[in-house]
């Protein structure tokens, strides 16, 4: 077998062609794979904008019965029901990978954590109730403190919804 026939002329073509397919093929793809993960990461950010909307939007409803049950004379006597946090703090961390503001996401946060000091105060409120079968009340300073707690967080929901919409 001779070197010259192994390299002939439709050898050549051959690998032209083929460098020619491979050079085309490989920015293509690259661009196509680049494009649905683009796609791929706005649905991903729109569902999670949507998903910290409407966690945030419940919690401030509720914000509105727990004002209404702290209104009665014996707050302890009621339902005291705790701030809806999974989603929020099922998220902490995954918005600051998918959402571009970083100030979005520390509204959020903020507004988690306002949320949170609330939950501590109601579980403050129940222990007592536990404590106390008498059904003592709460101090006033406790249901006072739990009030502007309760206004705190709103303003920071209001805030964390706008810079969510807002982008």
């Amino acid at each position: 077998m001779d070197l010259c026939n192994l390299f002939d002329r439709s050898f050549f073509q051959n690998l032209i062609t083929t460098f020619i397919g491979a050079s085309l093929a490989i920015p293509t793809a690259m661009f196509v794979d680049r494009r649905i993960r683009q796609r791929q990461e706005k649905v991903e950010r729109s569902q999670l904008i949507d998903a910290l909307k409407h966690a945030l939007q419940k919690n401030q409803d509720q914000l509105g019965s727990l004002e209404q049950d702290l209104k009665q004379v014996a707050p302890s006597s009621v339902a005291l029901n705790l701030m809806d946090l999974t989603l929020l703090n099922a998220t902490a961390a995954k918005k600051y990978e998918t959402l571009d503001s970083v100030f979005v996401c520390k509204a959020v946060d903020y507004a988690r954590y306002q949320m949170q000091l609330i939950n501590h105060t109601l579980d403050y409120i129940r222990r007592i109730d536990a404590n106390n079968p008498g059904r003592i009340p709460p101090s006033r300073h406790i249901v006072e403190s739990c009030k502007n707690q309760i206004s705190n967080a709103r303003k920071a929901i209001e805030e964390a919804i706008a810079r969510l919409e807002n982008g």
